[in-house]
């Protein structure tokens, strides 16, 4: 019965295990064509063991390109979180299915976990930008483990030129980002052309480099078939990359008059320009060499036997009627255009001999366009007259053009100084007496009184009565009435002093005997005062004794006075 028992069990047992031995023999799906030579029950624990675990090991006896990867500690599956190749990779899918999941998509994907971090413009780029066959150093080895190069993200290294092309053609060195930066291509911040046997100076710091560095081809080149040469370029003279606009009449040392601050920027001190037919003198020698020689015109053969040859005739021939026919060096000279040589010796000679002030006045006071009355034109140098009035504005404003005409403005004034006045006011409706004779003029002759000058005081027409100079203290207790009332001043008073010398009160309705005779004026003519303003009281309305002696006057025989 025990023997019958164990054969029973030892046939489950069996059974069982072929059963389970059956069951591995079953395959979940087709594996991946990469895989598919793998294909088949004999295969099977080429990657399982009996319990269908994913053996690293197993995996990487045929990926020996990430075996030997991870033994040297590099790239992603040396990561600890990597080490499980079914974590990423799937297999029994079908052939086409991916065998590489990307739980977040590739894009996401933390490229810093394989040691190379992404920076600059590749952070942008697609992985397959950078991963494909043409960009491998070396792809034998990965063939021959069967790698599908366009899948495969092994064979690169972190070079720049195992990926870019180089743009110099081996005329550098190939460490790239000793100029460039993974930013972009262009600008070259790295680079320094003070390093180089050429520094950049002046001009040639803002020059393009196609501008020294010519385009050279490469027909060879299936891509990028020119490029700049940047090695072997001439440069030990200036006309190794400019051309020599004096065709070689000062020889080939270009530095020896010009510098890298521009061609007008020229070292006039270090060209001399006495080797010329024409030394520079004077102004000359401050005067920017395109002034005469203009940028594509010759240097030489230019004229200047006159100065007319390169100077505009600032006179417009208005001396050419003299012996040098307008000559410039009769007055100037080449120290500069002003002062003119023209002495006032000879300005005495013309028509308008130069006395006093005008003595002092410079020439361009006169001789301007903007002198009157030539404003808008050219400087003027002969007149067809020389009255003061010619060149100076009437700055009476015509009230005086009477005695203009009749004496000009040298009746009043002299050529010594504008305030200088010597007028005959007999000569006047108004000669002047007394006190008038030592008033000043503006006393008198009023125009605007914020800022009293000759050329703001009013002189015609002028009114003669007292009143319109003088202000009336009486307040018109004295005016008399013809057509309109006004105060005789003068029935009182003259011009020699406002003392009353004139005045009789014998010719009032008072006249003043006895003791009045001798009375002062203030013992009747009283102060008083209206609107506030004293004034003193000379019409008495009142004449009886009493108004200015008291109630008890004894009026006296013959009746009050």
């Amino acid at each position: 019965m025990r023997q019958v028992l164990l054969f029973l069990l030892g046939g489950v047992v069996i059974a069982a295990f072929m059963a389970d031995t059956t069951s591995a023999q079953l395959s979940p799906g087709d594996l991946h064509r990469a895989h598919a030579f793998l294909d088949g029950v004999a295969n099977c624990a080429k990657c399982h063991d009996r319990d269908r675990g994913e053996l690293r090991a197993k995996c990487l006896d045929c990926h020996s390109a990430i075996r030997a990867r991870i033994a040297a500690g590099q790239g992603l599956h040396a990561q600890p979180d990597y080490r499980d190749c079914q974590h990423c990779h799937v297999e029994h899918q079908g052939r086409d299915f991916a065998l590489v999941w990307w739980p977040e998509g590739d894009s996401a994907f933390d490229h810093a976990l394989t040691g190379y971090v992404l920076r600059g413009r590749h952070i942008q780029a697609p992985c397959r930008a950078c991963h494909r066959p043409e960009n491998m150093r070396d792809a034998a080895p990965l063939v021959a483990q069967k790698k599908d190069l366009a899948r495969t993200y092994l064979g690169l290294d972190t070079t720049c030129l195992s990926c870019h092309h180089d743009e110099h053609r081996g005329q550098l060195a190939s460490t790239c980002q000793q100029c460039h930066t993974l930013d972009g291509w262009t600008p070259a911040p790295g680079f320094d052309h003070g390093r180089t046997k050429f520094a950049l100076t002046g001009k040639h710091t803002a020059t393009a480099c196609a501008k020294c560095h010519e385009t050279v081809p490469d027909p060879g080149q299936a891509r990028d078939t020119s490029y700049l040469r940047l090695a072997n370029v001439k440069h030990g003279n200036c006309t190794d990359c400019h051309q020599d606009t004096h065709g070689g009449r000062f020889g080939g040392r270009c530095e020896s008059c010009h510098n890298t601050g521009g061609w007008t920027v020229t070292q006039t001190a270090a060209f001399d320009h006495a080797r010329a037919r024409y030394p520079l003198e004077g102004a000359h020698r401050q005067v920017a060499c395109e002034k005469c020689h203009p940028a594509g015109q010759k240097k030489t053969g230019l004229k200047f036997a006159r100065c007319l040859d390169c100077h505009q005739d600032h006179h417009k021939g208005e001396f050419a009627h003299r012996s040098q026919q307008g000559a410039c060096e009769e007055c100037h000279t080449v120290a500069g255009f002003a002062p003119a040589l023209f002495t006032i010796e000879q300005h005495a000679a013309g028509d308008f001999a130069l006395r006093e002030a005008h003595l002092a006045v410079p020439c361009n006071a006169c001789h301007s366009s903007k002198a009157a009355p030539f404003a808008g034109r050219r400087a003027p140098f002969t007149w067809s007259a020389t009255h003061c009035q010619d060149c100076h504005p009437d700055v009476h404003k015509g009230t005086l053009a009477r005695m203009v005409e009749r004496d000009g403005c040298d009746g009043c004034h002299s050529e010594s100084a504008w305030s200088a006045i010597a007028f005959n006011h007999d000569s006047t409706a108004f000669p002047l007496r007394g006190r008038h004779a030592s008033a000043v003029c503006a006393a008198c002759h009023k125009g605007d009184t914020t800022v009293v000058t000759i050329a703001r005081l009013a002189f015609a027409p002028m009114k003669r009565d007292c009143e319109s100079c003088h202000r009336d203290i009486h307040r018109g207790q004295f005016a008399v009435t013809d057509s309109l009332p006004a105060t005789r001043c003068d029935r009182c008073h003259t011009s020699e002093n406002w003392r009353p010398e004139r005045f009789d009160h014998s010719r009032t309705e008072y006249p003043l005997d006895g003791a009045h005779a001798k009375a002062p004026c203030s013992g009747c003519h009283k102060p008083s005062t209206v609107d506030g303003a004293p004034f003193v009281n000379y019409q008495i309305a009142d004449r009886t004794c009493r108004a200015c002696h008291g109630a008890d006057t004894v009026v006296p025989a013959g009746g009050p006075r």
